[in-house]
């Protein structure tokens, strides 16, 4: 009876992965069948798994905002009155 035990507590991680390989697999394969439910089932896991470059991805977005902000600022500044640039030119 103990090496039953024994040989199920050595063999439940490679079940547990075998398990999770196959629901990875049935899951892939809705989504290429272009199943709702897959989709809905990544998001949830995209939205639960945690990010490991979650504070360089902010940075990186920060920054694009930042330049974006400055290149409209500089796009939108006020046009020159053709006098001021007139006399300027002399």
């Amino acid at each position: 009876m103990a090496t039953w035990l024994n040989w199920l507590v050595l063999l439940s991680p490679w079940v547990m992965v075998a398990i999770v390989c196959f629901g990875f697999y049935r899951l892939v394969m809705k989504a290429k069948a272009g199943r709702a439910t897959a989709f809905v089932i990544g998001a949830f896991l995209q939205m639960m798994l945690p990010d490991p470059y979650a504070e360089r991805t902010i940075e990186i977005v920060q920054d694009r905002k930042k330049e974006v902000i400055k290149q409209q600022g500089e796009n939108s500044a006020p046009p020159e009155d053709e006098e001021a640039s007139e006399s300027r030119r002399d």
